[in-house]
């Protein structure tokens, strides 16, 4: 893709704190009661739209991770909660991944002013090295992380990378780009740099991510892309 030059910048969005969430956990790193209680009970609800395909039988834990999880959160971070579930095949986790999404998109739970976004996960799936992983159902870290003092979110190389793709989105947008094979090439840029078991947390392409999606702009490129395709798969105009 060609990008014409311009002046594009992100404003700072990363954070990195001595503390963990004081809305979600207390002074000593545990989980807050009232927190855990309806994270549970979020769980049991979006497992309750599985029903009857998959019951609560198959579900054998419930995690918090993800920044909410760990030193990196910031006031739009969400509450990632991973609900880890034994399927009988694999046809049950199409289902319940297709499930997620519109309970996703229907509801618009928060907890203390962050937004709760499920995942059902496989069992046998890995958790990511290095991120916290809080098991709510034990009420116990299954991972806690660990205070990194060599974290710089303010790295220049973060900023440079977030800005080289998001000036592609943006040109993609402002330029009307209908492209479908440069669109997904463009989205397996964006999303690769979130790969973290490659990566690492806070590795400068993981962070790059970050600061893209704090900044709205991989939200941006999902709704373009999408109108895009929507208008792919139309017919325009009158019947003849």
């Amino acid at each position: 893709m060609i990008i014409l030059e311009s002046k594009f910048t992100l404003p700072q969005t990363l954070q990195y704190h001595e503390n963990l969430n004081p809305a979600l956990f207390d002074h000593y790193g545990e989980i807050k009661p009232d927190v855990r209680n309806a994270l549970l009970r979020v769980a049991d609800n979006f497992v309750e739209t599985l029903a009857p395909s998959i019951d609560k039988g198959m579900v054998e834990h419930v995690f918090l991770t993800g920044s909410n999880a760990n030193y990196n959160y910031t006031n739009g971070s969400d509450c990632d909660l991973h609900i880890m579930i034994r399927y009988p095949s694999e046809i049950y986790e199409d289902y319940a991944l297709a499930k997620k999404t519109v309970w996703n998109n229907q509801f618009h739970v928060s907890i203390h002013g962050f937004p709760v976004e499920v995942y059902p996960q496989n069992v046998n799936e890995d958790r990511v090295d290095g991120s916290g992983w809080y098991n709510l159902t034990t009420n116990e870290w299954a991972s806690k992380p660990v205070h990194q003092d060599n974290v710089d979110v303010s790295n220049p190389s973060i900023k440079k990378v977030a800005e080289k793709i998001g000036k592609e989105i943006d040109f993609s947008i402002k330029y009307n780009v209908k492209d479908l094979n440069t669109l997904h090439r463009l989205g397996t840029k964006i999303w690769g740099l979130r790969d973290q078991a490659k990566n690492g947390e806070f590795s400068v392409n993981n962070l790059a991510f970050k600061q893209l999606r704090n900044s709205g702009w991989t939200d941006k490129y999902i709704k373009y892309m999408q109108g895009i395709q929507d208008k792919e798969l139309s017919i325009d105009g009158t019947p003849t």
